[in-house]
């Protein structure tokens, strides 16, 4: 990077720095009432096995199955279908939170191939850490997306099919929430459902399912790439339509919790959807495909090409990772003890303050610059 560079950076750092954005307040879930409608309908829920009323469902079955196969294929595929789901259906706005979740999913995974990290962890750590992205964003996908279509369904036939949940092996725990959604269209309480559900499913069948022998969350390396900032989820967005992307967000702390997890989503649902800022989010979701590369969003500073002149390498995803076959052999149902502590998490969306990440993000450019130089020497 050369001192044109630094000093532009310097610049915009400080003009960003005099701005303070609001703090974005609390916001009811539920009212009582429903809590405790949803209390009483969870105590009486059991497994059950997968009925079909007519041939119509079983052939909906099918069609949500082969659906869910094609478009789980890698982190662009699953990215690009969120995003066309939430064009049909903008009430269920999980499935943008999804789509921008899983974009920074993709430059985690092309983060570990670019110029100024991969030097700095030995091949078997690069693919560890791959496979665990990886695992993850398709395990969630591949819960996830068949609830998406099987509510999109039920809007095109006129009638609710979630007794139909089964058949995908989603937990029991969903089946409330859905009914509830398709007569109300409450968004807040399904995303919040699906934060918690997709994050508990995370803990029963990858993390403790696939890491339990070792604790990948815990090694050394990770836990560098958490404290030097490749955790972050960035969210783009415009205070003014004349200036460049900024970027709000979270870091990511204490992954390896679950209940830290589900607090993070309710965070970040806070920041992508408050109403000064979401229509500019879903402009660049529209105008910019993801291909994994962090010139995505900042392409002044990043290039996807080898050799780019002053700019830092963050290659596209599917140009240095294969796609991966993954078997959904577990099956467990994470709410098969009933584990009511969960219905806290639906008490109110929180405070959210702190959540520009723009200067923080600059930052973060400044130190790949100087692994990149490092690596280079």
């Amino acid at each position: 990077m050369n001192f044109s560079s630094i000093s532009f950076l310097g610049l915009l750092q400080e003009k960003i720095s005099l701005w303070m954005l609001p703090s974005i307040k609390r916001k009811e879930i539920y009212s009582l009432k429903e809590k405790s409608m949803f209390i009483e309908q969870l105590n009486m829920l059991s497994p059950s096995p997968i009925f079909y009323t007519d041939q119509k469902e079983k052939n909906i079955v099918a069609q949500i199955t082969k659906e869910t196969h094609a478009y789980n294929k890698n982190n662009i595929t699953r990215t690009r279908a969120y995003y066309e789901f939430f064009t049909r259906n903008q009430e269920v706005h999980w499935s943008f939170l999804a789509h921008i979740v899983s974009r920074n999913g993709g430059y985690y995974m092309t983060d570990l191939k670019s110029s100024y990290l991969k030097d700095f962890l030995s091949d078997s750590q690069i693919n560890r850490y791959f496979l665990f992205l990886e695992r993850s964003n398709a395990f969630i996908f591949q819960d996830a997306f068949p609830q998406l279509l099987l509510y999109e369904y039920s809007k095109r036939i006129g009638k609710p099919l979630f007794h139909l949940l089964s058949a995908f092996h989603v937990s029991i725990f969903m089946q409330p929430f859905w009914k509830e959604f398709y007569l109300k269209k409450n968004s807040r309480g399904i995303t919040v459902a699906m934060i918690i559900n997709e994050q508990f499913m995370l803990e029963e069948r990858v993390i403790k399912g696939i890491y339990q022998s070792t604790s990948l969350l815990q090694e050394l390396p990770y836990k560098l790439q958490e404290n030097l900032g490749f955790t972050t989820i960035f969210i783009p967005y415009k205070l003014s339509k004349k200036y460049r992307y900024r970027l709000s967000g979270k870091t990511v702390k204490e992954f390896e919790h679950v209940k830290k997890r589900v607090e993070l989503g309710k965070e970040l649902y806070q920041i992508l959807f408050e109403e000064r800022y979401i229509s500019e989010t879903i402009k660049f979701a529209h105008n910019q495909p993801h291909t994994g590369s962090r010139s995505d969003y900042w392409d002044f500073l990043f290039t996807k090409l080898e050799n780019a002149n002053e700019k830092l390498l963050s290659p596209a995803l599917e140009s240095v990772w294969e796609d991966v076959t993954h078997q959904y052999t577990n099956k467990v149902d994470w709410f098969q003890q009933k584990n009511m502590d969960v219905l806290s998490f639906f008490n109110e969306l929180p405070e959210v303050t702190d959540y520009d990440l723009t200067v923080v993000a600059l930052r973060h450019y400044l130190l790949y610059s100087a692994l990149d130089n490092i690596s280079e020497s």
